[in-house]
């Protein structure tokens, strides 16, 4: 709802009337996740961060790099359980994240091993909305964990 701006100005007669002026207040009505964002200091900034990508960076395991990486194993169960060395930057419309990430999955006992772990970079996008998706995912499987 916008904010009401008050006008004092001399009536009829010079007795004082009161009119109010409804006005768009464009520091809050239009301020979307990225406004608000820039508006925070760093350490809220670097938390609100890690909010959005642990809220989300479980769907890395369902992108197409990961289901490549994934097919070339005998294990099944994956899931990520790990981001690292985040960095982002703020553009005009949107927080640019990068990151790396880690999965894990369980070894099929009927079956060679061939890993059980993959480990990957992404790009993730946060939006005006606040909204999160990942670009440019890539995923190794890493042979060297058995």
């Amino acid at each position: 709802m916008p904010e009401a701006s008050r006008d004092r100005s001399l009536g009829t007669f010079g007795k004082e009337k009161q009119v109010f002026l409804l006005t768009r207040n464009p520091y809050t009505e239009s301020m979307n996740y990225i406004d608000t964002f820039k508006t925070k200091p760093p350490a809220q900034q670097d938390s609100e961060i890690d909010d959005k990508i642990s809220g989300s960076y479980h769907e890395l395991i369902h992108t197409e790099a990961a289901a490549s990486a994934t097919a070339s194993t005998n294990a099944s169960g994956w899931f990520c359980d790990e981001y690292y060395d985040v960095e982002f930057e703020i553009e005009e419309d949107t927080i640019v994240v990068t990151l790396g990430w880690h999965a894990t999955g369980d070894q099929d006992s009927d079956k060679g091993y061939c890993g059980t772990t993959i480990s990957g970079n992404a790009t993730a996008k946060i939006n005006s909305d606040g909204g999160v998706t990942f670009e440019d995912v890539s995923a190794e499987v890493d042979h060297d964990d058995e």
